[in-house]
């Protein structure tokens, strides 16, 4: 893979962030403090670009032939295999790759969707709905008067203009993971003439 494919994704991550960073910045939503819900959803998606940085960072710390095992073990319907029901030491909630998280982890309680009539429409989470109903009311209510949210659609066609092979189709993320370490190990093996390790 491209090193410049790689660096793009992780300006579209920095985009993310900064429009999620606004949206918080001017409403009071926040997802509570360790709660990982979203994470241990059963239906979380990523495309395979997405998850090439992870499998890359495994490789290189040799730790990428373990990690192939977690995924091909756990199912692809199940939560991600990153998924740590406790949180983390360093706060960053539930996720053991939260810099190298998806898009769609980072656009979870704060992106935006477009209804039938192509308005936007903010999809927050039923925790925050639950834990911070007036917040979340008045964050959805101001989305759809105009306040800009995140779009999951429009960063899903970034991510799939970056590479459409790798990046135009979501898959469930243990699943985009397994295909991502397949990929830069075979990559790896090449490059090494048949002599790396992972």
């Amino acid at each position: 893979m491209d090193a410049t494919v790689l660096a793009r994704l992780f300006k579209v991550y920095e985009e993310i962030d900064n429009q999620t960073a606004a949206l918080r910045a001017i409403t009071e939503l926040r997802c509570p403090p360790g709660c990982g819900t979203c994470c241990s959803s059963t239906r979380v998606e990523a495309t395979v670009l997405e998850m090439l940085p992870v499998a890359r960072d495994f490789l290189r710390r040799r730790e990428a032939l373990a990690l192939l095992e977690r995924s091909r073990a756990a199912d692809d319907e199940g939560p991600c295999v990153f998924y740590q029901p406790e949180r983390s030491a360093r706060g960053e909630g539930c996720c053991g790759v939260y810099v190298l998280r998806p898009s769609v982890c980072r656009l979870f309680g704060y992106g935006a969707v477009k209804d039938k009539y192509g308005a936007a429409q903010l999809a927050v989470c039923t925790v925050m709905n639950e834990v911070i109903p007036r917040a979340a009311q008045d964050a959805a209510y101001a989305v759809r008067r105009g306040l800009a949210a995140p779009g999951f659609t429009g960063f899903a066609r970034q991510v799939a203009g970056l590479d459409p092979a790798l990046g135009g189709k979501p898959l469930p993320i243990n699943r985009a993971l397994r295909i991502a370490l397949e990929r830069e190990g075979l990559a790896l093996q090449f490059e090494k003439g048949g002599k790396g390790e992972s």
